[in-house]
C-alpha cells in the first residue's frame, strides 16, 4: 500500500514539474509558440464539452490562420495529458497548437493561447493593488483600476495580432518567391529541351 502511494506521488510530482511553465516575456512566449506550432490561428470558441469526465473537447471556428496547413472552417480539439488546455471561455481567441491528426489539435497550456474575453490576466496585478483592500468592487478606484488592467490586456492581445499577420506576410512572401522559382526553373527546363530537340532536328536534316 505504501509503495502505491508513493509511486502515486511521484507520477503527480512528475506530472506537475512536466507541466510547470518556465516564466518569460510574452514576446519570448510568443516567439517560441511561432516557431514550434502547427497550427496558428484566430477563431471563435464554438463548443466545449469539459463537464463530462469521460469527454474533454471543443471545437473552434477558424476564421484567420497564419500556420500551418488546414483546408477546413472548423477544427476540433482535445487532451492528450495533463498538460492540455481546455478553453472554455466563449468567443474570439488566438491559438497556438499542437496537430494530433488532419482535423484535431491540442492546446498546451504553457503557450500564449487566450481568448479576447481574458486578456486582463496578461497583465501582473499592480503594485499599487493593496491600496485598494479597504474599497468595496463596486468603488470607482477598483472599477478604473480593472478597467485599465483590461486595456492593457487587450494592446497586448493585439499586439500579438500584429505578430502572426507579420510572421504571416513574410512567410507568404517567402512562398511565392519558392513558387516562381520554380517557374523560372521550369521555363528554364523546357527552352533546354526545345533547343535540344530542335539541334536533334538540325542534324538529322544535314543528313
Amino acid at each position: 500500500m505504501k509503495v502505491t502511494l508513493l509511486l502515486i506521488g511521484i507520477l503527480l510530482y512528475l506530472n506537475c514539474n512536466a507541466c510547470r511553465c518556465p516564466k518569460e516575456e510574452r514576446d519570448s512566449t510568443v516567439h517560441k509558440a511561432i516557431l514550434n506550432s502547427d497550427l496558428i490561428f484566430t477563431g471563435e470558441l464554438i463548443s466545449c464539452e469539459y463537464d463530462d469526465p469521460f469527454v474533454k473537447a471543443y471545437q473552434f471556428k477558424i476564421n484567420e490562420l497564419f500556420k500551418g496547413d488546414y483546408q477546413h472552417d472548423i477544427i476540433n480539439g482535445c487532451i492528450t495529458g495533463m498538460c492540455s488546455e481546455i478553453p472554455k471561455e466563449p468567443g474570439l481567441w488566438i491559438v497556438y497548437a499542437s496537430q494530433i491528426n488532419d482535423s484535431t489539435i491540442e492546446i498546451n497550456n504553457c503557450s500564449p493561447t487566450i481568448s479576447l474575453t481574458r486578456t486582463n490576466i496578461l497583465i501582473p496585478p499592480a503594485s499599487i493593488f493593496p491600496e485598494f483592500k479597504d474599497q468595496t468592487s463596486d468603488s470607482l478606484k477598483v472599477k478604473i483600476y480593472k478597467l485599465e488592467r483590461k486595456i492593457d490586456g487587450l494592446n497586448y492581445w493585439l499586439s500579438d495580432l500584429e505578430k502572426l499577420r507579420k510572421y504571416k506576410k513574410e512567410h507568404s512572401i517567402i512562398i511565392e518567391t519558392r513558387n516562381e522559382n520554380r517557374q523560372i526553373y521550369l521555363i528554364a527546363f523546357l527552352a533546354l529541351m526545345n533547343l535540344v530537340l530542335l539541334t536533334i532536328v538540325f542534324i538529322k536534316k544535314r543528313k
